[in-house]
């Protein structure tokens, strides 16, 4: 109820670039970028709650006597590739094929740091619980 931050979601980068809205998830996004090129590694290994959560996995998993053999594919090193441009180069190209009318390929950009909506972006419930694995 009232005003929050928008959210703080890479995902977000997407409605920056598609609709010109700059919220805290691209402001996050471009600098966690900005820190992984002055840091390289470290952000992600340290800084990621991602890489967090796989660790514990991994601990709990050995606590069980469970030793996972790693995912090993040279078809990896696409995956960022992919990310990238699912989430740059795809809303660009949405929004000048989608509505040409829109005009210039940089849309102008307006303030939506602050949001009344903050559950807006986030899929429905149905789609949390299925992503999950807690649906049929």
């Amino acid at each position: 109820m009232g005003k929050t931050i928008s959210p703080i979601e890479p995902s977000e980068t997407m409605h920056t670039l598609q609709k010109g809205f700059v919220n805290a998830g691209f402001i996050f996004f471009a600098l966690a970028i900005l820190a992984t090129l002055i840091f390289g590694r470290f952000v992600c290994d340290r800084g990621c709650h991602i890489l967090a959560l796989q660790d514990l996995c991994g601990w709990l998993l050995k606590k069980m006597g469970l030793h996972p053999r790693p995912f090993r594919s040279r078809l990896l090193v696409y995956i960022p590739l992919i990310a990238a441009l699912y989430m740059f180069v795809w809303p660009t190209a949405y929004r000048l094929f989608h509505n040409p009318e829109h005009g210039p390929i940089v849309p102008k950009f307006t303030n939506h740091l602050v949001t009344s909506n903050f559950w807006q972006t986030f899929p429905s419930v149905a789609v949390a619980i299925r992503g999950a694995g807690l649906g049929k």
